[in-house]
């Protein structure tokens, strides 16, 4: 006869099927979430190249590309295409943005080291305190 403590009762063997689900909902979450991480990296590689303006070689950049989600009215969703940042969508928002905050931006043309110098102080890269760095940038602009 058959070892009654090998026979799974129906609830046993609904409880195990639960169990195995909530698992593997859990683990479906934290990949989720880690998809959702890699997109984020990969859009804020777009915002912070920028977009360059048309007809000149002029490059402009938030100074934050933190602005871009907080002031664009966007989230991840919104710039995303068939599992792709959409690079004329995220440029349409910096557009739109500088329109109507042309302050949150550095225009960097190439070789121009005092738009990277802005950059590097306002995000606390470089050497020195950002006050330094932002004196120089402006000491460096003056001369020409």
């Amino acid at each position: 006869m058959d070892n009654p403590e090998q026979v799974e009762t129906p609830n046993a063997e609904a409880a195990k099927y639960r169990k195995q689900l909530r698992e593997v909902q859990t683990e479906n979450v934290a990949l989720q979430e880690r998809v959702d991480r890699a997109d984020m990296a990969d859009a804020n590689r777009v915002v912070e190249a920028g977009f360059k303006a048309a007809g000149t070689t002029a490059r402009f950049a938030l100074l934050n590309a933190a602005d871009f989600w907080a002031l664009g009215g966007v989230g991840i969703a919104d710039v995303m295409v068939d599992g792709s940042v959409d690079q004329d969508k995220v440029t349409e928002i910096l557009a739109g943005l500088h329109e109507s905050r042309p302050y949150l931006f550095a225009v960097n043309s190439i070789g121009d080291s005092y738009s990277q110098t802005i950059r590097n102080a306002s995000t606390g890269g470089g050497h020195g305190d950002v006050g330094t760095q932002m004196a120089a940038a402006i000491r460096k602009a003056r001369q020409g």
